[in-house]
């Protein structure tokens, strides 16, 4: 009885382990969406500029034919910041922040898209109201290569990055 005690604590912590997730975040800007082949860039232009630009580039599932997402307005972006396996929580990293393969679009327009991976649920925004009619887009990986440097601007906004073939 002992051992099967033990058995269930550990597969109820491992359980904890594998679904516990950072809170989702925010971000607020003038968001470009541009797709060239089966990679999608979301950047995003802050108002402050202490804050900095973001970008994601978002790798699309090439099963079928690539999904043309492409945009150019104020809107919201949510996304979940993952932890890096072996860093601490609270260190400073000084590199792009590492995330989930799932990504949120809200337009103030009313549009909305969501780059969501296999074995990833979409991302709602605050108070878990549904989305009309999102345009889903079936995804690999989401990357976020914006990173801010310990002294100066930050780095890895630049679009083209995002978009340019390998090789």
């Amino acid at each position: 009885m002992k051992l099967f005690s033990c058995v269930v604590v550990l597969i109820c912590a491992c359980a904890n382990m594998l679904t516990a997730q950072a809170a989702d975040k925010t971000l607020r800007a003038t968001v470009t969406l541009k797709t060239v082949g089966y990679t999608t860039a979301v950047h995003g232009k802050v108002a402050d500029p202490k804050q900095g630009d973001f970008l994601f580039c978002v790798d699309q599932e090439r099963s079928g034919p690539a999904q043309a997402v492409n945009f150019t307005g104020s809107a919201r972006v949510i996304y979940r910041p993952m932890p890096v396996t072996g860093i601490p929580a609270g260190a400073a990293v000084n590199g792009p922040e590492h995330v989930a393969s799932t990504l949120t679009v809200i337009a103030e327009n009313g549009a909305s898209w969501v780059f969501v991976a296999k074995f990833q649920k979409p991302l709602l925004p605050a108070g878990g109201a549904e989305l009309v009619k999102p345009t889903t887009v079936n995804i690999t990986i989401v990357r976020r290569t914006d990173w801010a440097a310990p002294a100066g601007p930050r780095r890895g906004a630049d679009l083209s990055s995002c978009l340019t073939p390998a090789g």
